[in-house]
């Protein structure tokens, strides 16, 4: 049964680790200290990222020890201080700006230093690579190129950053944040934008969190407890927020949970806790165009209904959230009679909507563990399939042995159990052996996920009604979401890749 389960965590990573070369950092250095093995891994990360610690032989244009974009570093257990990708007038050999020359980095930590692949590495916990900004920033993640920038960031714990100072800084970049507590930060935890705004189109910085507690974090010197945006996309999926503050008037407007200050934002928030936050509201700028647009389902969001919270203005309610105490027995952690344990079965999630074996298979190996490292999956006996607790924890889950119960649900309930019909399988499977990218569903209700798979890297999609009339103009990255129109009608959906139409096809909103 664990060799199947090593499968699973092996087929979410295999894209990232495919034709890069992993780097290693052990606290204080070994050896060389290049990071070529865990025999001479560098002494922090900040080390490896900075490239006039690799200087370039007479002759060369580049360092082969310095990482190139799409390389994994692997970080042992300790305590490091920050984790800046600064790319903004930065070049190779210069970085007077502390920053380097690459925006695309896979970092994992979380090891114990003698792991050769990510699926021998322990539970993170056990040994957790700690990120202390002891009063700067934490970790920052920006790129000159709106959107250039593609981070994984996974097994870590950041904490330390200082007053107007941010736990994470992720500017012009699609950030994949997994397996990370945010906590203790005198400042924010998270500020996100895009550069320049774009008040009036659809193009996004994007912070992607599964499995992330954020809590006891003070906000001082900001006016949101959790959220700072500008032209951004924050998805949040089995995250908390909770006991976070702030300080700080922006505007003359009062503090908030979430604050929009330029352009257009978009939250997903599947799955979550947000509880016990300072301020629970969503706060905008009177100066934005476009207002954000925050989708919920099957969360816990405190003051999400009440008739003078702004959650009713900008909240799209897709129902199963709810306003109630999740009863935490100690931060993040829930108690057993906690209403968020097995408050989503699997369908309720956007991405299961997309129904082959393949995808699924990914998503039930992003979605293995929760933030402590346990198995993420529990079972509902009456419904016959798999639940998920709200928020960063899993309390209610089933023995890795009996994981067999899920694949069985995959292979013989779900995917031939009426969602699709035996024609569509073949053509879904006739789609995959071709490699090309699927998009479904393509008959779908208001509101409806739309699930993107089988594409690499980033590309536009736009969605044009039977008049010609552009109503969704969706920056989206590798396996992706956008949510079908509101209104009734048939529409084209087309993919740009690299400035070309790649894809079409009809989209029937009923």
């Amino acid at each position: 049964m664990k060799y199947r389960l090593f499968l699973f965590t092996f087929l979410l990573f295999a894209v990232s680790q495919a034709n890069s070369t992993i780097h290693y950092v052990y606290p204080g250095g070994r050896g060389l200290c290049d990071g070529t093995s865990w025999n001479n891994a560098a002494p922090d990360i900040q080390f490896l990222l900075t490239p006039s610690n690799f200087p370039i032989a007479l002759g060369n244009t580049v360092n082969p020890n310095y990482p190139n974009n799409d390389d994994t570093i692997f970080v042992a257990g300790g305590t490091y201080d920050k984790v800046w990708m600064h790319c903004v007038g930065c070049t190779y050999g210069n970085d007077s700006l502390q920053g380097c020359a690459v925006c695309r980095l896979h970092f994992y930590g979380g090891f114990n230093g003698n792991e050769t692949s990510l699926d021998q590495r322990p539970n993170w916990l056990n040994n957790p690579s700690i990120i202390d900004a002891q009063g700067d920033r934490a970790v920052w993640f920006e790129d000159s190129i709106p959107c250039a920038g593609n981070v994984v960031f996974d097994g870590f714990i950041v904490t330390g950053a200082g007053r107007r100072k941010e736990a994470f800084r992720i500017v012009n970049t699609n950030a994949w944040i997994s397996h990370v507590i945010v906590k203790d930060n005198i400042g924010l935890p998270f500020f996100i934008e895009h550069l320049p705004f774009y008040p009036n189109h659809d193009i996004y910085s994007t912070a992607t969190l599964t499995d992330v507690a954020v809590y006891n974090n003070k906000g001082k010197g900001w006016p949101a407890s959790a959220v700072v945006s500008a032209t951004s996309q924050f998805k949040m999926f089995n995250t908390t927020f909770t006991n976070n503050s702030c300080d700080s008037i922006w505007n003359g407007h009062p503090l908030s949970l979430f604050y929009f200050y330029a352009g257009k934002s978009v939250f997903y928030i599947y799955n979550s806790i947000l509880w016990k936050n300072d301020f629970g509201d969503i706060i905008v700028d009177a100066t934005i165009n476009n207002p954000p647009t925050i989708y919920h389902k099957t969360s816990i969001i405190q003051q999400c209904f009440d008739n003078t919270s702004d959650w009713t203005v900008y909240g799209n309610h897709l129902g199963s959230s709810a306003d109630t105490s999740p009863q935490f027995t100690a931060d993040y952690h829930l108690a057993l009679s906690s209403p968020a344990i097995g408050m989503a079965n699997i369908t309720d999630y956007p991405f299961y909507q997309t129904v082959t074996l393949y995808y699924l298979r990914h998503l039930f190996a992003f979605y293995f563990h929760d933030v402590n490292g346990k198995m993420r999956f529990g079972w509902d006996n009456q419904q016959g399939m798999p639940t998920l607790d709200a928020g960063a924890e899993q309390i209610n889950r089933i023995d890795e042995e009996d994981f067999q119960d899920i694949e069985y649900w995959i292979n013989d309930k779900w995917l031939p159990g009426g969602n699709i019909t035996l024609s569509q399988q073949q053509q879904i499977s006739q789609k995959e052996n071709q490699e090309s990218p699927m998009i479904f569903p393509t008959q779908l209700t208001p509101l409806q996920p739309i699930n993107i798979c089988g594409i690499d890297g980033h590309y536009l999609v736009s969605v044009f009604d039977a008049q010609g009339h552009l109503v969704i103009n969706q920056q989206c990255q590798y396996n992706d979401m956008i949510f079908s129109p509101t209104n009734q009608g048939i529409y084209l959906l087309v993919i740009t890749k690299d400035g070309k139409p790649t894809n079409k096809e009809i989209i029937i909103v009923k």
